[in-house]
């Protein structure tokens, strides 16, 4: 398997500091973003602790390859390290991590990060967000009455108890483009976008700074994180 990636993170210009991070590991196939949950305190450290504790956990040669492990390691970590600091409500952070090997690509997940792949010039959304909007329109109830809460996050890292992540299995191919984001980039970003600006360049760092641009120009309301990961070979 022969993969070229990026990433970057950028603070945008209407937020004080950045509360989202990231995790690339070209090597063994391992790319995640992390976007601090909003309106909670600590989501800085909420997601710094996330992409650290994977990065401890997935470099260790003893461990297996286990997304769902993973999570559950992230989700006491994070659990754990909010309680330690002294905060009174717990510390969060969604995550939308992809392992990649070369007989496909598992997606864990929690939150409203997104995970893309654009394959024969067309893009699909692998991730499910989670939110009360969704997770009201799949009990089909209306959603007209939910006002400023219908995005408010329903899953992520930290929460009490334990966590339910979407863990989905897909195939990977030769050419094969993968994209992660935070609420930050897919707000602003349409997908139409998107797969014009990834169909235009063979570069995942030209693809990304594009991207940005684009935000940027919308106002980049919020932080800005994600990694582009092309295949070269499957």
């Amino acid at each position: 398997m022969k993969l070229r990636a990026h990433a970057f993170t950028d603070i945008g210009k209407v937020r004080k500091n950045n509360e989202d991070s990231f995790f690339l590991d070209q090597d063994i196939g391992v790319f995640a973003v992390a976007d601090g949950v909003g309106g909670i305190p600590g989501g800085e450290l909420a997601s710094q602790t996330a992409m650290s504790t994977l990065g401890e956990i997935v470099r260790d040669s003893t461990t297996a390859r286990d997304p769902a492990g993973w999570v559950d390691a992230m989700q006491q970590e994070v659990h754990q390290t909010g309680r330690a600091k002294g905060y009174q409500q717990t510390i969060a952070t969604t995550i939308t991590m992809v392992e990649m090997d070369p007989k496909g690509i598992t997606l864990a997940h929690l939150g409203d990060s997104g995970a893309f792949r654009i394959r024969d010039g067309r893009i699909e959304k692998l991730s499910e967000d989670h939110n009360v909007e969704t997770e009201t329109l799949a009990k089909g109830l209306p959603i007209d009455r939910l006002g400023h809460y219908r995005f408010a996050i329903t899953r992520y890292l930290g929460m009490d108890g334990p966590v339910e992540p979407q863990i989905k299995r897909f195939d990977l191919r030769a050419r094969d483009r993968i994209l992660l984001a935070t609420d930050g980039m897919t707000d602003l970003v349409d997908p139409r976008d998107t797969l014009r600006e990834s169909l235009a360049t063979d570069d995942p760092k030209a693809l990304l700074e594009t991207l940005r641009a684009i935000c940027h120009k919308k106002g980049a309301h919020d932080n800005i994180t994600a990694i582009a990961v092309f295949v070269d070979e499957a």
